[in-house]
């Protein structure tokens, strides 16, 4: 998970620590994408929900990881 505002990344960082369970929702553009800040890695993230257009060979790099894509139907 990331973001270009550092004020967010701090505020960003501390909800997922104190958090039992992290979703995040992104459409399927925001994967593969070059960074600015780095909020967590990965393996924090439980679940991550996005649109069905996300490619599956990103799909197939996630079933290796603890975090869960969550397709939404269109």
């Amino acid at each position: 998970m990331s973001d270009f505002n550092m004020h967010e990344v701090v505020t960003r960082r501390m909800i997922v620590e104190r958090s039992k369970k992290v979703f995040v929702a992104a459409d399927s553009s925001k994967f593969d994408r070059d960074i600015t800040v780095n909020i967590v890695t990965l393996d924090n993230i439980d679940y991550i929900v996005t649109d069905s257009n996300l490619n599956k060979s990103i799909i197939n790099k996630f079933k290796k990881l603890k975090t869960n894509i969550i397709l939404a139907e269109d």
